[in-house]
């Protein structure tokens, strides 16, 4: 679930694109794609890696399923360096993104680097990059609108619906497939078609085999 990019070999995509028992889906934690930035988070990778490595991932496995998180308002981000953020998760349009304001830590190297961001600064940011994440997501739900998808049913969720979830969506920090009460089973594989979203959410209806 927490694949760090600089320690990602050839030899898991190989595994991933050699299929189950593996499911297309994987955490990268970017925390942010500006090549200062990341040598001063000390993420061992810059953007050209990054880039690459998400390129080879989307050819090996075309169906995978790309989870990362960003951290905004670090020590010294500019204007400029987040831009170059938000540029970039338009331009990848990852399937799942997280977004978090920098919060210092106690006795971090972080915490003691000057240019600390101001909080209206870094919290504006956030809601522009979580804006842009969420535009991309409703535009990938509606793609979804008719596609057969098989779905594992976890249970139902506080107004009765059944929650399900197919393998590009992990439990707990992902969107769900929402079914119909009493359509299926808890721990059930079945077959949906998505006929709809809502939020991050698709909602589907269960498919009934030939005989039924």
């Amino acid at each position: 679930m927490y694949a760090h990019p600089a320690s990602f070999g050839e030899d898991v995509i190989e595994q991933l694109a050699a299929g189950p028992p593996v499911l297309p889906y994987v955490d990268l934690p970017l925390q942010h794609v500006n090549d200062r930035i990341l040598a001063s988070m000390g993420r061992r990778v810059g953007r050209e890696q990054i880039e690459t490595l998400v390129d080879r991932l989307r050819q090996a496995v075309p169906n995978v399923a790309l989870r990362t998180s960003f951290i905004v308002g670090y020590p010294g981000e500019t204007d400029r360096e987040f831009e170059e953020l938000l540029g970039f998760v338009e331009k990848v349009r990852f399937d799942h993104v997280g977004v978090f304001v920098y919060s210092p830590e106690a006795r971090t190297r972080a915490a003691g680097l000057g240019g600390q961001v101001p909080a209206d600064v870094a919290r504006r940011r956030w809601e522009r990059l979580m804006a842009a994440a969420e535009h991309l997501a409703h535009e990938a739900a509606a793609r979804r609108l008719g596609q057969e998808l098989d779905v594992l049913v976890d249970g139902l969720d506080e107004t009765g619906r059944l929650v399900a979830r197919h393998a590009g969506q992990a439990p707990d920090v992902d969107s769900a497939v929402l079914l119909a009460p009493g359509s299926a089973g808890a721990g059930e594989f079945v077959r949906v078609r998505v006929t709809g979203a809502e939020d991050y959410d698709l909602a589907g209806e269960v498919m009934k085999d030939r005989d039924g």
